[in-house]
């Protein structure tokens, strides 16, 4: 099942297709300042090629039940993502990551993605666990998590590989019988 999703008259989230090349490239240039601490990945986009390979690696994800990425919209406009970046079906979790560009932070906008979100991965992908790994000193990202009931697990130390840089991420957890739309 496609992800489309409209979230109120203003915006929606759909999986990023072909068609996003331009948009995602724009997004990630117009972005760069503000992922580069907590999406580095993103880094790594800098040209029309490398965009569509980002999302070509998504749509096979996609297409084998192990992840998916998808534009949040302002009328045509990128404004934010959110993915899946790991969907393990043996042990049924899925790992969701997520950026808006700021002007469009607190407004609520990300918690009505989240809940569409959230919600289409525990239907589409029967999994009984959403994981979220939280930057230590990302405030607004550990106020959504307790807002949408996820449970502190414990704080892991990791390398970004792009940059090389250690970072502490707190692991939150939240599990399909606590979660409420």
């Amino acid at each position: 099942m496609m992800l489309n999703r409209q979230i109120n008259d203003q915006f929606t989230i759909r999986m990023l297709s072909g068609r996003d090349v331009q948009p995602l490239q724009t997004f990630v240039q117009e972005t760069k300042a503000e992922t580069k601490r907590w999406i580095p990945l993103l880094q790594t986009l800098k040209t029309e090629a490398d965009c569509l390979q980002f999302i070509k690696h998504f749509l096979i994800l996609f297409s084998e039940s192990r992840g998916i990425i998808a534009g949040v919209f302002h009328d045509k406009d990128l404004v934010g993502l959110v993915s899946f970046n790991e969907v393990d079906q043996t042990n049924k979790f899925a790992s969701i990551g997520y950026v808006l560009k700021e002007s469009y932070r607190g407004k609520g906008l990300m918690t009505n993605v989240l809940r569409s979100f959230i919600t289409y991965g525990f239907s589409y992908y029967a999994i009984s666990e959403v994981r979220l790994y939280i930057e230590r000193k990302n405030k607004a990202s550990k106020k959504l998590a307790t807002r949408f009931g996820f449970s502190y697990v414990k704080t892991e130390v990791h390398t970004d590989p792009i940059n090389k840089v250690e970072t502490s991420l707190e692991l939150y957890r939240l599990w399909k019988q606590d979660w409420q739309t």
